[in-house]
């Protein structure tokens, strides 16, 4: 799903790949949502380490690098 997001294909449209390709929306396991929320645990991740780093340099006493 990542690369179709990637060149732009919108996730309603990666959705109704899936269920063409599957025979119909009854036969895919998953619904849209669940191909919404992946989206955004996959940009959660690739944004993390620098989230994890804003943090904590945010929290009180902030880093203590030497």
């Amino acid at each position: 799903m990542n690369s179709l997001r990637q060149v732009g294909i919108s996730i309603l449209n990666i959705y109704k790949s899936f269920t063409a390709q599957a025979g119909g929306f009854n036969l895919v396991p998953f619904t849209k949502r669940d191909l919404h929320n992946e989206a955004k645990r996959q940009r959660l991740l690739q944004n993390g380490d620098v989230n994890a780093a804003l943090r904590m340099l945010e929290r009180p006493g902030g880093c203590r690098c030497r």
